[in-house]
């Protein structure tokens, strides 16, 4: 059924219903009839202006393209893999983490792709070792003899507590799944045979956030500074048994420099992600605050100090991260495969000899350099290996796909290295394949991929059509707003300074400051410009002195500036007088706004006064601001919460503060959230039209309305719409 029709496409019912659906899911309105009205006006428009999109071609707009493409395999991944199984791994790998293994191993290292007789001598050697082991010699003396783990060589082949998802499967596995004690058979993992010694399981341990103080003792000290480093962590230890303070001693003495100035705090850690004696000394600390005795580890001995222990997080929140890690390990390769074998087995996979050895005759040793070449075009090469359904995936398909992507591969054989590029060809056209059919089998995954190719489009068309004329518009924003001023009107407004402190006592000394309305800036430095006795001369000094000034005035428009002139008792006032007017006059030229000279702004004098210097007298520059943010700074300094002020036109609804105080002109003193407010009313504005600069932005949003209400009138004249009424009736639920 369709819902509409515009020109000869009908969009059906389905569609018109999912996306609803998103759009009303959780209201109470959902598919009464007034809602469903609603929601097709603004379906129809939507629709219109995608048919438009694809009328002036924007679906073969390359760019366009390209974007959906991304898109659209992002959609399509979740169908592309065994969610099930995936889930599954998820949910196993938060069960393991519930127990911690400890376990000691014997590697016997092979090449992933050694050869069979490396691989087969690999082997034998591991069964001889385990046979050892299972015969009664010691496990740890064995991991030192024959393992190839280097660590072996100290640790004896211990790798302390894990949990999941710390080694590969098959290690982890055999771990998990096998009993205290238990010596295992040779494991294969890509780093070679591992036989797996299990002592000990226990409940997990959560994770621990701890701090430390490190003395380094590396491997290879002599006797002597072993003996030293292990000295100075015992006197760490027992200044902090006697109250020392642990920062201090840890910026000091502690050798950790990626951890000592703050404190030598660690990352959170849990079972298997640190050094064994290490964490096995931290996880024994119960309490916060609690330390260690000095611990030693190769790379030295550390007291550790507790800061806080977690247990493992619910599984909804561990659920993402555990999910990432488990499609990134080689344990999601078997779900994978698994998923393959389900998509051969729906399509009717089959497989043509003739073809495949057909292919595997063209091959030769220029393959393992990745240098392969041959003539696609040979007719022969039509032959099929393989078929899905009823699609045939020919030898000349499978040659395009080795000339793309083969490498240089020197450890295998030329038949081993085309088996493999031939299972990638199989897996990934089996994996292209079910992409095509994702819209048919998953009505979900269609209509998501419809939505984001329609929305997408919906974007590019509006941002042509509406968004960017409407902004470069400049004239039409100025004719549209001169059409409707009216509708851009101020309320009654407030002129007014909040200022909010933190109790009386600072509101008191704030409100002093704010009296005297001329803020003193004490990171500046008052200049003094000296002159000798009975001279007006300068010298460099003086002038570098007042073009500093300038430069300082024109970089902070919000400086003011205080002239002081002084004399010693026997100089004459009219040469000081004299000194004033040549600075006067030097300012004129450089330009400066003798509006910011205190004094000078109301057309008075500057400052004269007696010096104290017997040799001569002086010119001072002193900088000053009425800026409110210089009050709140210094009366911030100690304590950045002490003070906040705001100043600016508020209208009411818009601020809780200045909504809770009386309109009239004047103070007015409330105490909000334990807080001192003063809120001064300067002025009272009436209501009246705003300014184009005043409301620029909701000027442009309705302009931007305007125009799209216009070409959506145009395209309803160009498009014929028909509205199937009797199917949009079916929807009503209530």
């Amino acid at each position: 059924m369709f819902i509409i029709e515009i020109d000869s496409n009908k969009v059906s019912s389905d569609e018109f219903v999912y996306l609803y659906s998103k759009n009303h899911n959780d209201s109470v309105n959902a598919f009464t009839k007034e809602s469903l009205d609603d929601y097709l006006e603004l379906f129809i428009n939507f629709k219109l202006k995608v048919t438009e999109a694809f009328s002036l071609n924007y679906d073969k707009d390359q760019e366009f393209l390209t974007e959906f493409e991304t898109y659209r395999k992002q959609l399509a991944k979740p169908y592309l893999t065994d969610e099930k199984g995936i889930e599954d791994l998820v949910k196993a790998s938060y069960e393991r983490l519930k127990t911690e293994v400890k376990a000691s191993h014997i590697l016997i290292k092979v090449d992933e792709k050694a050869f069979p007789e490396d691989t087969l001598k690999a082997y034998k050697k591991a069964i001889e070792i385990r046979d050892k082991a299972k015969s009664g010699e010691d496990f740890g003396i064995l991991a030192m003899q024959f393992s190839d783990d280097p660590s072996a060589k100290t640790n004896k082949g211990s790798l302390g507590y894990f949990t999941a998802l710390q080694m590969v499967h098959e290690f982890e596995d055999a771990a998990y799944n096998g009993e205290i004690n238990d010596i295992t058979n040779p494991i294969r993992t890509r780093f070679g045979y591992h036989i797996i010694k299990i002592l000990d399981k226990r409940p997990s341990n959560g994770s621990i956030h701890a701090a430390h103080i490190m003395v380094k003792a590396p491997a290879g000290l002599s006797e002597e500074d072993s003996i030293n480093a292990f000295k100075k962590a015992d006197e760490i230890y027992k200044k902090l048994q006697n109250g020392d303070d642990w920062d201090k001693l840890c910026k000091t003495f502690s050798d950790d420099r990626g951890s000592k100035d703050s404190g030598g705090e660690l990352k959170w850690f849990s079972a298997g992600t640190m050094v064994e004696d290490f964490a096995e000394a931290a996880f024994k600390l119960q309490n916060p605050g609690d330390i260690t005795l000095p611990v030693k580890t190769a790379f030295g001995w550390h007291i550790i100090k507790l800061l806080e222990r977690k247990d493992i997080e619910p599984f909804e929140k561990l659920a993402p991260e555990l999910k990432r890690k488990v499609e990134r390990d080689a344990r999601a390769e078997i779900t994978q495969k698994a998923f393959l074998e389900r998509i051969k087995k729906e399509n009717n996979f089959i497989e043509f000899p003739k073809g495949t050895k057909l292919a595997f005759q063209q091959f030769n040793e220029e393959l393992l350099e990745g240098n392969w070449a041959t003539d696609t075009l040979n007719k022969s090469y039509k032959v099929p290996m393989f078929s899905i359904s009823e699609h045939q995936f020919s030898v000349k398909s499978f040659f395009v796909y080795v000339l793309k992507n083969q490498s240089k591969r020197n450890n295998l054989s030329v038949l081993e290295y085309g088996e493999q590029l031939y299972e990638n060809f199989k897996s990934e056209s089996c994996i292209a394949f079910e992409e095509t059919q994702l819209s048919d089998k998953y009505p979900e995954y269609r209509n998501l991929v419809k939505e984001y190719r329609e929305g997408l489009l919906l974007f590019k068309i509006m941002e042509e059509k509406v968004w960017n004329p409407a902004v470069k518009d400049t004239t039409g924003i100025a004719n549209f707003f001169e059409d409707n001023k009216e509708d851009y009107q101020w309320d009654e407004r407030i002129n007014a300074i909040i200022i909010d402190a933190k109790n009386a006592e600072v509101l008191n000394k704030a409100v002093v400051a704010f009296n005297d309305s001329l803020f003193e800036l004490s990171d500046e430095s008052i200049v003094e410009c000296y002159y000798h006795h009975n001279t007006n001369s300068w010298g460099d000094t003086i002038l570098n002195q007042i073009d500093d000034v300038v430069r300082k005035m024109t970089a902070n428009s919000e400086y003011l500036v205080e002239v002081k002139a002084y004399y010693t008792k026997k100089e004459k006032k009219d040469l000081v007088s004299k000194r004033l007017e040549k600075i006067k006059a030097y300012l004129d030229v450089k330009g400066f706004d003798f509006t910011r000279v205190l004094g000078y702004e109301n057309g008075g004098k500057l400052k004269l006064a007696v010096s104290d210097s017997l040799i001569g007298g002086k010119v001072t520059f002193q900088y000053f601001s009425k800026n409110l943010d210089i009050l709140e700074k210094k009366i911030n300094a100690e304590d950045p919460l002490a003070l906040k002020i705001a100043e600016r036109l508020f209208e009411k609804g818009e601020n809780e503060i200045i909504d809770s105080v009386p309109w009239e002109l004047g103070t007015h003193r409330i105490e909000k959230d334990d807080r001192v407010i003063q809120v001064n009313i300067l002025g009272i504005l009436p209501p009246g039209l705003k300014k184009l600069d005043e409301t620029r932005g909701q000027v442009i949003s309705d302009y931007q309305y305007f125009i799209e209400k216009k070409w959506l009138d145009e395209l309803k004249k160009k498009y014929k719409i028909t509205v199937n009424n009797s199917t949009l009736q079916t929807l009503i639920r209530k």
